[in-house]
């Protein structure tokens, strides 16, 4: 897939570090992770040469950085832990001065979110290449590096949030015969006109993930949630998700020729709140076959 994205109106990504004094035996290996603020007016997304633009942004702030946990966050680590050990142990991120951290992740937009996928676009094959992507990065990177002994990877406690106060996405379709549509090559003879086959809007929407708990008591809940409790299975590596919060004011379906007037589903003060978690059975799961490795045409 190609990705072009034109940024209008000003735009500014800051990137800051911050000194700590540290015991002189402190491990300077910790808590190395700049913090990240990026804002901008309007930003449009284009992909694989269509003209108009897949995803408009209005507003859009980005802030990531690292903060110590406070009290609750270290209490509600602790009360997870299956075994007792000592806070400040190697197995959650800390700072200089041995104090748990925590990152966060905000992502909000204050203005819409707009999402418009043509037929020609072959979606499928891009959510195939945006999966491949931080896999291609990494191992680039990790040859640029060279070989290195990588240490233990610590558990960093985490909140991830995202406010939309407008989100528009649309499945469209070719209309040749409607109005109110959009012209997806206007400069050539053959003019594609398209129509909003399904359409769904989310107003005043947030979402925020909570990751304040160990492996091992997620490990636990998963074995949990199983109804087959012949054997236990390990997950992971890597497990995504956490306690999950999801508001919405207003949801509104459409499918044509059905319109926002009149829609197909509307859904009013939406509300979910539990523990949503991603992830795949361990490759030491008796019967799991090892996945191929294979090379990336650039590397």
């Amino acid at each position: 897939s190609l990705v072009h994205t034109i940024i209008d109106g000003g735009s500014a990504i800051n990137i800051s570090m911050a000194k700590y004094l540290s015991r002189p035996n402190a491990s300077l290996k910790q808590m190395t992770k700049p913090n990240i603020d990026f804002e901008a007016k309007y930003i449009k997304l284009l992909l694989n040469g269509i003209p108009s633009p897949i995803f408009t942004f209005e507003d859009i702030r980005f802030h990531n950085y690292i903060r110590r946990a406070n009290v609750h966050e270290i209490d509600e680590y602790m009360s997870k832990i299956m075994d007792s050990i000592d806070v400040h142990d190697d197995n959650i991120a800390t700072d200089h001065d041995g104090h748990p951290t925590k990152e966060i992740f905000e992502l909000n937009l204050g203005g819409n979110l707009t999402a418009r996928f043509p037929p020609v676009l072959e979606f499928g094959d891009v959510i195939d290449d945006l999966v491949l992507l931080p896999k291609a990065l990494s191992t680039g990177l990790d040859r640029l590096k060279g070989v290195q002994n990588k240490s233990a990877k610590k558990y960093q406690l985490m909140t991830i949030k995202c406010i939309i106060p407008f989100l528009d996405i649309s499945l469209m379709a070719n209309d040749p015969d409607a109005e109110d549509s959009m012209h997806l090559y206007p400069t050539t003879a053959n003019q594609s006109i398209l129509r909003d086959e399904f359409r769904v809007c989310f107003d005043a929407a947030e979402v925020s993930i909570e990751r304040n708990a160990p492996n091992e008591s997620i490990q636990s809940q998963l074995n949990a949630l199983d109804e087959d409790d012949s054997s236990k299975y390990s997950y992971g590596p890597a497990i995504q998700g956490g306690l999950i919060r999801v508001t919405i004011q207003h949801v509104l379906c459409t499918l044509h020729p059905l319109t926002l007037a009149s829609p197909l589903v509307r859904i009013d003060d939406f509300a979910i709140n539990g523990d949503l978690y991603l992830a795949g059975l361990s490759s030491s799961t008796p019967g799991i076959q090892k996945g191929d490795e294979k090379s990336f045409l650039l590397m």
